[in-house]
C-alpha cells in the first residue's frame, strides 16, 4: 500500500472561512488513473494531482477527470512555492502550459483568450432552462473555451443572477458540450464588480460552483470576442447563494492586458497537510 502526501488549500479565499476547498497531492510518480480517481473520491471534492518533477498537473472531481481547472492550477502553484520556494511557476495540463506567479496578493495565472462558438439554442429556451426572463439576457449567448468549455450568459441585472433557478435536465441538454459535463455561467457586470454564478448540470441534478476560475477566464474571453474595450479590470464575486453555515464567498480578480492576455488572480490559503494510503 503506497502513501501519498496531500495539502488542503482554500482558493479565492480572503479568509479561512471563505473560498473554495481544493486538495493538492504532491506525487513522485504517476499511479494508475483508477487510483487517482479513487483518491479524488475519498477527498469528496476537486483534487489536483501535481508531479513537480515535470510540472504536470491533472484534475479530478470525485466522479471524473477534468481537462482543465484554473482553481487547480492556482492551488498547485502555491503548493509548489511552499515546497521549492520559487514564486514563478510553469505548470502544464491537458490543455497546455501556463505561467503562474505567487506573491503577497495571491496567485496569478496568465492565459491566452479562449475560443467561442454560438449557442445551439435560442435565447428564450436558454432563459427557460435557467429559470429567468428571456428579456434579461444580453446577446450573444456563446460557448466559450479557455480551457473548460462553458455556456456564458450575461444578464441585465444583479437580481436576475441571484434569482436564477436552473432546470437540471434542460440545462444539461442546452449546455451540452463534447468536452466535458454541461456547464453554464450567468453573470452581471456593474462597473468593476461582476456577480457570477456557475452551474454544472446533468439530467438529474444541479451543482453550483463558487470558486470557478475557469468561468472567469471564459468571461474575459467572451468580453474580448464581442469587441469589449480595454482597460478591463474587474473583481468577480461568487458564493452569495451557496447555502452553507460558514461563508463561502469567493473573490477572483481578472484583468486583460494590452497584449490581450488574460490575468486571473486569487488568494490561496494553505490550511493543512496529511497523507493518504491507497
Amino acid at each position: 500500500m503506497a502513501a501519498y502526501s496531500f495539502y488542503l488549500t482554500s482558493v479565492f479565499a480572503e479568509k479561512a472561512s471563505a473560498g473554495d476547498p481544493l486538495v493538492v497531492f504532491d506525487l513522485v510518480a504517476w499511479p494508475d488513473e483508477q487510483v487517482l480517481q479513487m483518491m479524488a473520491y475519498q477527498m469528496c471534492g476537486e483534487v489536483a494531482f501535481l508531479h513537480r518533477a515535470s510540472g504536470e498537473v491533472r484534475f479530478f472531481s470525485p466522479q471524473f477527470q477534468l481537462p482543465f481547472s484554473a482553481k487547480g492550477l492556482l492551488g498547485a502553484a502555491l503548493v509548489c512555492r511552499e515546497l521549492d520556494g520559487r514564486n514563478q511557476q510553469q505548470l502544464s495540463c491537458a490543455t497546455g502550459s501556463y505561467s503562474l506567479f505567487v506573491d503577497a496578493n495571491g496567485v496569478t495565472l496568465q492565459s491566452a483568450a479562449g475560443r467561442t462558438r454560438p449557442a445551439s439554442r435560442g435565447q428564450v429556451e436558454i432563459a427557460y432552462a435557467l429559470g429567468i426572463e428571456s428579456h434579461e439576457i444580453l446577446a450573444p449567448v456563446q460557448f466559450v473555451d479557455a480551457g473548460s468549455e462553458q455556456l456564458m450568459v450575461q444578464v441585465r441585472s444583479r437580481q436576475t443572477v441571484l434569482q436564477t433557478r436552473p432546470h437540471s435536465a434542460l440545462l444539461a441538454e442546452y449546455a451540452d458540450t463534447p468536452k466535458q459535463i454541461a456547464q453554464a455561467v450567468i453573470w452581471h457586470r456593474d462597473g468593476d464588480i461582476v456577480l457570477m454564478r456557475s452551474f454544472t448540470a446533468d439530467h438529474f441534478s444541479i451543482y453550483e460552483n463558487f470558486g470557478d476560475g475557469s468561468a472567469a477566464l471564459n468571461l474575459a474571453s467572451s468580453y474580448l470576442a464581442n469587441g469589449g474595450r480595454l482597460p478591463f479590470n474587474v473583481k468577480i464575486e461568487q458564493g452569495h447563494t451557496i447555502e452553507k453555515l460558514i461563508s463561502r464567498l469567493s473573490l477572483i480578480f481578472l484583468q486583460i492586458d494590452t497584449k490581450l492576455d488574460l490575468h486571473m488572480r486569487g488568494k490561496v490559503l494553505l490550511l493543512g497537510s496529511g497523507e493518504l494510503k491507497a
